[in-house]
């Protein structure tokens, strides 16, 4: 089956019609739900700019993950992943975009290394 799917930017330039075209086979949806997908979490930081009443963080302080370490921690995982189709970096604190420079830089040399199997990043509250 072959679907077509039409995409717009949505920019105040004129719109870019992009027509792509995918196949979707019979056994697609089975081979999706079948990825073994490996999560590491990677603690920014203690720190956080909010007082939840239920946070189990107790102890905020000001400590901030190095890049250094952060590096070798996605290095660790990549080298050690054979069992697994993907990886999930979860960037957990505190509150890690405290530190959007720090995330900036850990993404930036992510992708820069072409590391051979696919990977994604999450981060938690989103509030800053």
């Amino acid at each position: 089956m072959i679907f077509f799917v039409y995409l717009f930017n949505t920019s105040p330039l004129p719109p870019i019609k992009k027509k792509i075209m995918f196949e979707i086979e019979n056994d697609c949806i089975e081979k999706k739900t079948e990825l073994k997908r490996k999560i590491v979490i990677l603690t920014i930081t203690e720190a956080c700019n909010l007082k939840c009443t239920y946070c189990f963080e107790t102890k905020k302080t000001k400590k901030v993950m190095s890049l250094d370490v952060a590096k070798d921690a996605i290095k660790y995982a990549f080298e050690n992943s054979d069992d697994f189709d993907e990886i999930e970096f979860d960037l957990f604190g505190g509150e890690p975009t405290l530190h959007k420079d720090l995330i900036k830089k850990i993404v930036t040399w992510t992708y820069e290394q072409n590391f051979n199997k696919p990977y994604l990043f999450f981060w938690t509250q989103m509030e800053l």
